[in-house]
């Protein structure tokens, strides 16, 4: 039983003291406003308000909710921006913690 004990406290100090790389954040949500940025990227804001939306954020690396509400940075194809309004998104937001890129993508 100490040996078990032993074992996942230092399994939760290893968590406690993970590097992170990246800040991520599971969600389930659909756009709001869409923001073009530049020639190449669009920001698009999200809209919490549909039935089953969430955001979890990770446990080890967590996204910051405050950060999300900025909008999430996605690619334009051929110019445009592919998310219209009202478009359901789900899957994990991530945020790099170097470097000076602060925008917010979905894997």
């Amino acid at each position: 039983m100490k040996t078990l004990l032993a074992g996942l406290l230092l399994f939760s100090a290893a968590i406690a003291h993970a590097e992170c790389n990246q800040l991520e954040a599971q969600v389930i949500a659909a756009t709001g406003a869409v923001i073009a940025e530049d020639a190449t990227t669009c920001t698009v804001k999200l809209d919490f308000s549909i039935p089953h939306a969430q955001l979890n954020s990770s446990f080890t690396c967590p996204l910051d909710v405050d950060d999300v509400s900025n909008g999430v940075t996605f690619p334009k194809v051929l110019g445009v921006c592919t998310k219209a309004p009202g478009t359901v998104i789900s899957g994990i937001l991530y945020r790099a913690t170097s470097g000076n890129d602060t925008r917010i993508y979905l894997y």
